[in-house]
């Protein structure tokens, strides 16, 4: 039998070069870190989720394709059935867009500071990473995008709008400017989407080359693992190829129709989110040696500019029992980025802070 060391050696070297994703946090009475819905369900729709679990064929295979899902979601946002691949949340659907479409130049490009997977799929998978910096006030810069794209020749473009970790939204005419300019793929992840209404769905029609990425997980449905991917239906027909037979499970599949059947409920959360989202940005920014950055997401980034740091803040807030999240060892290490929670769970959160900045 060979030794663990030549059995290591057999690892790739793309995978063996990188730090695993840590999603482990420790556990916290007011959770802040995961930007997902603060809301439970309610009794009721637990109960009628039990229900349509109880019959569930448990011994046979899902529905491979999603029929009834997918109807559904066309319905919702008026895209082509044929052009909708799901995955098991929007990581593996990063996966997927990878393993399928990046085979030309083998090369991503995407901006600086966004979400951490779209470098970190790649670069399992074995592709160059490009990486183009925002703006100071974390907008595209298409005219550096749309250089790295000559440069490099990218097969795939991802760009996020509302903006993880920032909050923002990208401005409409700049991602325009780079689905136009690009030679491959333009990918908008929406996830935030019901937070902001905004969306680029409708320049598919324009544009061959967008595709568009939304999540169950942020509205209230983390644990379903549910993602759906908007594109043309010819390369739909090309992903179809890589996404793994029966990745979504009956039970995600069968809990998901709850939604769609309860659309208000859902709906009626968001809205409370977007209005804590509002007193919290007055809030913090009355908060002296912090800067609040504008959101059009459910968290907002906070930079840290007076005595206390970042990494100080956020376990002084562990210490209390509040759990948000930092970036140590990055470019973004001065800052917090934190989940609107309960209204309850905000303003003890903005007392803390307000405490442990002051000292108190």
């Amino acid at each position: 039998m060979a030794g663990i060391e030549k059995l290591l050696h057999r690892v790739s070297p793309s995978v063996r070069a990188l730090s695993a994703y840590d999603s482990s946090r420790p556990r916290r009475r007011i959770k802040l870190d995961g930007n997902e819905s603060p809301f439970s369900l309610s009794g009721e729709l637990r109960s009628e989720i039990a229900r349509v679990a109880e019959n569930l064929p448990l011994n046979r295979y899902p529905d491979p394709n999603c029929e009834w899902l997918k109807k559904a979601v066309s319905e919702r946002t008026g895209t082509d059935s044929s052009g909708i691949v799901f995955g098991n949340g929007s990581d593996e659907l990063i996966q997927i867009l990878i393993a399928a479409f990046c085979g030309e130049s083998e090369t991503v490009l995407v901006p600086a500071p966004t979400f951490s997977m779209y470098a970190l799929t790649a670069q399992v998978l074995g592709k160059k990473v490009v990486k183009e910096n925002l703006t100071p006030d974390f907008d595209i810069n298409p005219e550096a995008m749309l250089a790295a794209m000559n440069a490099h020749n990218p097969d795939i473009v991802f760009l996020a709008s509302p903006n993880s970790p920032t909050g923002n939204l990208l401005s409409p005419g700049k991602v325009e400017a780079v689905i136009a300019g690009a030679p491959g793929i333009v990918v908008v992840d929406e996830a935030y989407f019901s937070f902001c209404g905004k969306t680029h769905v409708a320049l598919m029609k324009k544009y061959e080359n967008l595709a568009v990425m939304r999540t169950f997980s942020k509205i209230g449905f983390a644990a379903l693992r549910l993602g759906a991917l908007f594109m043309n239906p010819e390369l739909a027909a090309q992903a179809e190829k890589v996404r793994l037979p029966y990745n979504i499970n009956s039970f995600t599949q069968a809990a998901a129709r709850v939604f769609f059947e309860n659309p208000g409920v859902f709906e009626e959360n968001i809205n409370i989110i977007k209005s804590e989202r509002e007193k919290m940005f007055q809030t913090l920014g009355s908060i002296d040696a912090i800067k609040v950055f504008p959101s059009a997401a459910n968290f907002f980034l906070i930079q840290f500019n007076g005595a206390k740091t970042a990494g100080e803040v956020h376990r002084a807030l562990i210490e209390k029992d509040i759990l948000t999240r930092n970036f140590p060892d990055t470019d973004m290490a001065d800052c917090l980025r934190v989940t609107i929670g309960l209204p309850e769970e905000n303003r003890e959160f903005e007392e803390s802070l307000r405490a442990i900045i002051s000292g108190l």
